[in-house]
């Protein structure tokens, strides 16, 4: 039911924006097309998505004092938006190859650390990992805000993380706590002491995770860290406040019944 409704606001969207690209003010502003872009892409429409983008692109480069009224760095940046709307089609549609194309050139128009993130991704993808860790780290230094920054650090941790660089993770994460604390840093530093056996680190980083963000994930590995010191009680207690959140999770219910027979052979 909640797709059909989605579905409905969707189609209304475009029905709207249609009209809008029929008023002689609004035809030629790409601006128009990326918004479509955006709505055709959550409906999984790629292609057409891909079609309104490159519009958007073909506008740009034939009208591109429209927008130089405002500044330059006004137009630069809606160059720059264009291609990497273009870049996220193609990546839709599976064509990394195409994809980073379009983020080369976003980021010769402007250097943005979301698209230098996305490259890193497409660059992992095609195995260039040190052409990623270099985006990654270049997207750190561009990021100015604590919470960008936080982010950038926490994507490259994430990255570090896949590489089965488990220290590298470390470090990124507590660098990105001490510039915008959040549950999900901690949460993954909590599962890294885990996975090391330093089970009260782990505890201590969970229970601040779990101050800032009630979630089931962290409730499930700290009830787990509690098992591994046999802590049944603390750990069925997790594991009920989880069940609360997602009575249906499957997962927890099985571990709590496994949690339920270690105490009763006490």
């Amino acid at each position: 039911m909640e797709n059909l409704v989605l579905q409905s606001k969707l189609d209304e969207a475009i029905s709207v924006l249609d009209k809008a690209k029929q008023n002689p003010f609004l035809k030629n502003d790409p601006r128009i097309l990326l918004v479509t872009a955006s709505v055709l892409r959550e409906k999984k429409d790629f292609k057409a998505s891909l079609k309104e983008v490159q519009a958007a692109l073909a506008i740009h480069k034939k009208y591109p004092l429209l927008w130089a009224y405002k500044s330059f760095g006004v137009e630069r940046l809606l160059l720059s938006d264009i291609y990497y709307q273009e870049a996220l089609c193609y990546l839709d549609l599976n064509d990394q190859e195409t994809a980073l194309k379009a983020l080369d050139d976003s980021l010769n128009v402007e250097v943005d650390p979301q698209t230098l993130y996305q490259r890193a991704l497409v660059l992992e993808y095609l195995g260039e990992y040190r052409d990623a860790e270099a985006d990654l780290k270049l997207a750190i230094e561009k990021s100015i805000d604590p919470v960008k920054k936080e982010l950038a650090l926490h994507n490259r941790a994430d990255y570090f993380l896949r590489q089965k660089k488990n220290d590298l993770a470390t470090i990124d994460f507590k660098a990105a706590l001490s510039q915008n604390e959040c549950s999900e840093a901690l949460f993954q530093l909590g599962r890294l002491a885990l996975s090391s056996e330093l089970y009260d680190q782990a505890i201590e980083y969970f229970n601040k995770s779990i101050e800032k963000e009630e979630t089931v994930k962290a409730l499930r590995l700290r009830a787990l860290t509690h098992t591994k010191k046999e802590e049944w009680h603390e750990a069925k207690s997790d594991l009920d406040k989880a069940l609360k959140l997602e009575p249906d999770n499957k997962l927890v219910q099985i571990e709590r019944e496994n949690v339920l027979k270690a105490i009763r052979l006490l």
